[in-house]
């Protein structure tokens, strides 16, 4: 796509603009970004096979990890449908719940679609007043009917 000279320097501006407020929200006080967040390593791991969908609301199944720095920690997990609308969640906190292991989600039949649906994971690491987010790698669950 070519862009003609006059629109360019606008174009440029409104990217500079947006790439600038971006960079400002990941930087807010107190919690820690940086574009190295992309390539470190994660700080946990959710996994869960394949479910059968069942008639009424149950509990489905799934397995997390979390690897955070420090002794305090929080997971927020959500299930999310193909269109990325969160079903349910769970939050997981260092001093309730061991670094790893299972839970579940509950969520009723008329609430679940058959295919593709995400479990996603934000950690949050505290240290003192400081806190550092970073999202674990999603785990593709795929829902089917009877």
């Amino acid at each position: 796509m070519h862009i003609s000279s006059r629109r360019a320097p606008r174009l440029h501006t409104l990217l500079a603009a947006f790439a600038l407020a971006l960079l400002a929200g990941l930087l807010a006080p107190g919690v820690t970004a940086s574009p190295a967040d992309a390539a470190a390593p994660s700080w946990g791991a959710t996994a869960s096979g394949d479910k059968e969908i069942k008639r009424g609301c149950h509990g489905y199944r799934f397995a997390y990890r979390v690897t955070a720095p420090g002794d305090e920690w929080m997971a927020e997990v959500v299930l999310q449908d193909k269109r990325g609308r969160g079903l349910a969640s769970r939050e997981l906190r260092s001093d309730m719940d061991a670094a790893r292991g299972k839970r579940a989600f509950r969520v009723c039949d008329s609430s679940l679609s058959r295919g593709r649906h995400v479990i996603r994971m934000r950690v949050t690491s505290f240290d003192g007043r400081d806190q550092t987010v970073r999202w674990v790698d999603p785990t593709v669950v795929r829902f089917k009917r009877r």
